[in-house]
């Protein structure tokens, strides 16, 4: 019921009634809001249906319940509009209907759109003029005689006209009346001319003098606007070209592989058709740090989310981060890390596909990672070494997040750093484990499928004659060092490391015997 109030002396408690009425009353819209925004595109949009219902019923007499209807809902909301966006005054005289175009100019212009919607708008009002120069009223008994309406049975091997009033009715439809004058509209104004409707009075010959000029007019800043365009992407592309010519010439002069040369061109081949020139780096260089890393946030808010090691980190620590990274763009077959190189930074794929490869067979991938995927953070976060290789299938933009600039942000966030590093040894902790659970498992497989059982390894130290007992027992014997990989060695396709083979040199190579040893799983040995 809400709180008690004074008055007279006494505490009365306050009705729902008021307390909605206080509501009412107090209510308000934050200007720069998206209510306001999606409100104003509203009003935008039903101005422009009210510009073009109000012309055409005045210009051809079209009185009926439909457009009344539609007529009056939108006068409700321009008053709704005027309430929300007091004072009063100026919103008062925004209640002449005609008058809202100029609202659909000023918003159109704030969009800053190319080809403006408006010109649509000025080719349905003059063709709507047009139409009532020749019947003023709306009725085929206004319509003057001659006019482009009655017109004079002109007739010719070019052009033939007829009349579309005959005894006093009309011989079309309104709907061909508004196409017909719609059809002259645009024909003039576009300086085509076809000379099938023209004007038969002063007073039409008059406005199409009007809409003519207009016509020059609209199409020289439609040309000038396409011209323009063309002429800044021509530039970009005058630059892209110019860059390319300097990228060959110095490839040439140090005698670099043609292989190399052929790599480097596809990329920037890939990056002019990603970017068109542009330097999307740089885009928002002059911008300040803040607003700058409030947009970087929200560019990258997505794929820092799906990395569980920044889950529960404040939002200026995932704003440092995301102003910190940078995207590159990878072509086809191109690697983004190879296996051994030392973790340096993180990546994050936002469009593409990468193929992981654990072992030195790169014709079959380990593991696929795709868009939201992300890769590197246990070697960049604890300085290892990349155990694996990574290959771009297809074009494929990244952004990377080097360990320097998360050093800066662990600098600024000390919370936020224990807090990811624990993150970090807990998961990378995990996957040890893992590791070592799948290759334990995949070791049991291997002995089973070989008949090997699962004995404990033989020692380094072990007599000539008990390897070769065992490998007589376990009759386990293989003939060359190609077999040994091509049966000991199974194609994993998941897990973080594939099984390895290490063979040893012998006194007879056609007669190599392999010992698993269950101690280290990842490690394939003959003993010597």
């Amino acid at each position: 019921m809400g709180k008690a109030e004074k008055g007279g002396g006494a505490l009365l408690p306050t009705t729902l009634a008021e307390t909605w009425l206080d509501r009412l009353t107090k209510f308000y819209l934050i200007p720069e809001g998206p209510f306001l925004k999606l409100w104003d595109r509203w009003i935008v949009f039903l101005a422009l249906i009210n510009c073009i219902l109000i012309s055409y019923m005045i210009a051809f007499k079209h009185f009926d319940v439909f457009a009344f209807i539609v007529s009056y809902f939108i006068d409700f909301m321009f008053f709704l509009d005027i309430y929300i966006k007091r004072p009063y005054i100026l919103g008062l005289t925004r209640t002449v209907k005609m008058i809202r175009i100029v609202q659909i100019v000023v918003f159109f212009r704030r969009q800053e759109l190319k080809l403006h919607a408006s010109f649509g708008i000025q080719i349905h009002c003059v063709a709507c003029i047009w139409f009532s120069l020749a019947c003023p009223h709306g009725t085929p008994e206004s319509c003057l005689d001659p006019s482009w309406v009655t017109g004079s049975n002109y007739t010719s091997s070019v052009v033939s006209v007829h009349p579309l009033v005959a005894n006093g009715e009309w011989t079309c439809s309104e709907w061909s009346l508004y196409v017909q004058a719609l059809y002259w509209t645009v024909t003039t104004m576009t300086t085509t001319g076809y000379g099938d409707i023209t004007a038969k009075n002063d007073q039409e010959r008059g406005f199409a003098l009007v809409t003519m000029t207009l016509g020059v007019l609209f199409y020289g800043y439609v040309s000038g606007t396409i011209a323009s365009q063309l002429s800044n992407m021509d530039s970009r592309r005058v630059a892209y070209h110019q860059k390319m010519d300097a990228i060959k010439q110095y490839m040439n002069d140090r005698d670099m592989d043609s292989d190399m040369q052929e790599r480097v061109l596809e990329y920037y081949d890939y990056m002019w058709e990603r970017n068109k020139g542009i330097d999307v780096k740089n885009l928002f260089e002059d911008m300040p740090t803040t607003f700058k890393s409030e947009v970087a946030l929200s560019l990258n808010n997505a794929i820092i989310e799906k990395a569980a090691i920044f889950a529960g980190t404040s939002i200026g620590f995932k704003r440092s981060i995301a102003i910190s990274m940078k995207l590159y763009l990878f072509t086809a077959n191109e690697y983004v890390i190879h296996k051994g190189d030392l973790g340096t930074e993180m990546f994050f794929i936002t469009q593409g596909r990468i193929d992981v490869f654990w072992t030195t067979d790169l014709q079959r991938p380990t593991a696929s990672l795709i868009e939201g995927a992300h890769f590197g953070e246990f070697q960049t976060m604890l300085g290892h070494k990349h155990e694996y290789s990574a290959r771009a299938v297809c074009n494929t933009d990244i952004y990377v997040l080097s360990r320097e600039d998360l050093e800066v942000a662990f600098n600024a966030f000390p919370e936020d750093k224990k807090l990811v590093m624990n993150a970090t040894q807990t998961r990378y902790q995990v996957a040890l484990n893992s590791r070592k659970s799948r290759d334990a498992n995949m070791t049991s497989q291997v002995m089973q499928e070989f008949g090997v059982p699962p004995a404990p390894a033989l020692s380094r130290t072990a007599s000539s004659a008990k390897i070769s007992n065992r490998r007589a027992s376990n009759g386990f014997l293989v003939k060359s060092q190609d077999k040994v990989y091509e049966e000991i060695q199974p194609n994993r396709v998941s897990g973080f490391k594939s099984q390895t083979g290490s063979v040893k040199g012998s006194k007879n190579r056609d007669d190599v015997a392999i010992n698993v040893d269950p101690g280290k799983p990842d490690l394939l040995e003959e003993e010597d």
